[in-house]
């Protein structure tokens, strides 16, 4: 029984990591946009550049005397106008770069070994949506709904066991809505004081199995295709869900389409 019981761990293991990796090729498109608008940036910022140098090698060695300087200094207090913009330009995308290298930074930060520690949930959950916009389906063609507490909810929580957890319901809730019209999802945190809170996840797609404790013997399992050949239960992503709930010491309340996780 104990092994059976560790190898079902590792499993959950592999398939947390699974769950993270198959994004890998929406977050290379992530990526890539901004990359590319920040090299045509500073592109056009070197051709400015050079033209500014070479207007201030004829101020240097002086104008004839029927030139007038004036507009050279008009031309060029433009294109430094321009530069300004192209560097704020450059600055927002190198922004945008920083978040999402955090968010990927962040999957691997901590372990689940670690005791827990002070986390905020309302910047946790925005995280973690925008990292499941690397699902392309997720990013363009669900609509998302997120309601914090006005006054960011502070836990002391193991943050690898809570962002398995919520990649877990995550994860099945999107393979629900893959073939949905006008696909939503809504996540509602709530706080009920006293390290009391709740996380509840709902979406508009199909319902979601039911758990394998409840399932009759030997019935096939729910799965949902993915890119190259690789099938992803929703069962697994939902085995995880509740598995990290317990360890974090949530109660994990499955229905058709909403997911609840309380604690406390």
């Amino acid at each position: 029984m104990g092994d059976i019981r560790r190898h079902q761990a590792f499993l959950l293991d592999c398939f947390a990591d699974c769950l993270v990796g198959k994004l890998a090729k929406g977050v290379v498109h992530n990526l890539n946009s901004p990359l590319q608008v920040l090299s045509m940036q500073l592109e056009m910022l070197k051709m400015d550049l050079g033209g500014q140098e070479r207007l201030v090698q004829t101020l240097k060695y002086g104008p004839s005397k029927d030139h007038d300087v004036s507009e050279e200094f008009k031309a060029m207090e433009s294109k430094l106008g321009k530069e300004k913009e192209r560097l704020e330009k450059i600055e927002d995308v190198l922004c945008r770069l920083q978040t999402m290298v955090g968010l990927i930074a962040s999957r691997s930060a901590g372990t689940y070994d670690d005791a827990a520690s002070p986390l905020i949930l309302n910047q946790m959950l925005e995280e973690e949506v925008e990292f499941w916009k690397s699902d392309l389906f997720f990013k363009h063609q669900v609509e998302k709904k997120i309601e914090l507490p006005s006054k960011p909810l502070l836990v002391a929580v193991n943050e690898a066991l809570l962002r398995d957890m919520v990649d877990g319901i995550i994860g099945a809730s999107i393979e629900q809505l893959r073939d949905i019209k006008g696909a939503s999802i809504e996540i509602r945190l709530l706080n009920h004081g006293k390290d009391k809170w709740a996380l509840e996840i709902e979406h508009s797609g199909h319902d979601f199995p039911e758990s394998r404790q409840t399932r009759p013997e030997g019935e096939g399992t729910a799965c949902a295709v993915v890119e190259r050949g690789c099938r992803i239960t929703v069962d697994l992503a939902l085995e995880l869900a509740r598995e990290r709930a317990r360890q974090i010491g949530c109660e994990f309340e499955l229905h058709p389409r909403l997911i609840r996780c309380s604690r406390g």
